[in-house]
């Protein structure tokens, strides 16, 4: 079987769940062809929006969530003037690359292949991977006439079926994560990384500024830096922002700073809490490594992030701040020895599946 995986680079979850699931299917399936930025470059159109979104999440938090906020209104009939344009792409795009199964990890592509295969009765199997965890989705991942729908929870599948998803249609299958997060940690890779020792008396705070290293955590690590400094091993991720690596470099020595690294498994496995943004693939990453979150909404929660407030009132595995002084509360807190055991019992009590194990057995299956 022959399997085209389709996502876009918006932002990097999309592209991490799609890496995740990859690295099981490729065990099993010798034809996979991956495509992480199959909507950038299958126009221009798409390519400038593309990049404009991952500016505005370096640079400006606020003016992101207001430009998300207006892609999510367009409305339908809108849909009908754009499909011509992306049909004659799309028709260049699969006379190029034939299939027999399509997995898809964007919302932004799926109602279109979707109409593509129905108008063109292609006999194609085409499954949905909702990367979104939480209430709302992002529209897209609820697109009717695909063969099948995995998402990570009970609360995704209630969407889908409010949506008009048919349930036989749908797969909790559990948020998709690397093979890497099952192995065991390589205490040698975790030298290489570092590069330093860490005090093994002092409790161990990540600081996730994003794929895209958002600037406005210049001040998140400048505060948990200094109510830290002498108590707390402190790491800092910048994504791929060397701007803002610069900054920690040159401000705070003492602190470990990183860019962006591929085996944050390594990291999250020593951390007692991940201070970070509220990204579905970064969310239950923390949560498969047993690391509680502390998730930064000072500068708002995007759409389709906004129920991360709801999941974690129910399950208690974290807390979501809305200010500095709102943070250093909620951390100190956080790091008390009892709450911090109660934390991670909660963690554990959710009993996470690897969603990339589960979308591999579908698919063997069929």
């Amino acid at each position: 079987m022959k399997i085209l995986m389709l996502g876009a680079a918006t932002g990097n979850g999309h592209i991490s769940a799609m890496d995740s699931i990859y690295s099981y299917l490729s065990d099993e399936f010798d034809e996979i062809q991956l495509f992480p930025d199959f909507f950038e470059n299958l126009m221009p159109s798409n390519r400038i929006i593309s990049d404009f979104y991952n500016t505005l999440l370096a640079v400006s938090i606020d003016m992101s969530i207001i430009f998300t906020n207006l892609l999510v209104l367009e409305k339908p009939e809108r849909f009908e003037e754009t499909y011509s344009l992306w049909a004659e792409a799309l028709k260049n795009f699969f006379s190029m690359h034939t299939c027999d199964l399509i997995v898809s990890t964007s919302s932004l592509i799926n109602k279109y292949i979707i109409r593509y295969i129905e108008n063109n009765k292609l006999s194609v199997k085409f499954y949905i991977v909702v990367t979104d965890p939480f209430d709302p989705l992002y529209p897209g991942f609820t697109s009717n006439g695909a063969d099948g729908y995995f998402c990570a929870n009970e609360t995704v599948k209630k969407i889908l079926l409010n949506d008009g998803i048919i349930e036989e249609k749908i797969c909790v299958s559990g948020y998709p994560i690397h093979k890497k997060f099952d192995k065991a940690v390589d205490d040698t890779l975790l030298q290489n990384i570092l590069n330093r020792d860490l005090n093994s008396q002092y409790p161990t705070i990540l600081i996730n500024c994003g794929a895209q290293g958002a600037m406005h955590f210049v001040s998140i690590i400048k505060n948990v830096y200094e109510q830290y400094k002498s108590k707390a091993n402190i790491i800092v991720l910048c994504g791929r922002n060397k701007s803002l690596y610069n900054v920690c470099q040159k401000n705070y020595p003492e602190i470990v700073t990183l860019s962006f690294i591929a085996d944050i498994q390594v990291i999250l496995n020593m951390s007692d809490v991940c201070i970070t943004k509220a990204g579905g693939n970064t969310f239950y990453e923390c949560l498969y490594m047993n690391c509680p979150v502390l998730i930064d909404a000072s500068k708002g929660l995007m759409y389709q992030e906004a129920g991360v407030v709801d999941f974690l009132e129910e399950n208690n595995v974290g807390a979501v701040f809305y200010n500095n002084e709102d943070m250093s509360t909620k951390l100190a807190d956080m790091l008390q020895i009892t709450y911090l055991d109660e934390l991670k019992k909660n963690i554990c009590n959710l009993r996470l599946r690897n969603g990339s194990i589960s979308i591999l057995n579908y698919l063997k299956n069929l």
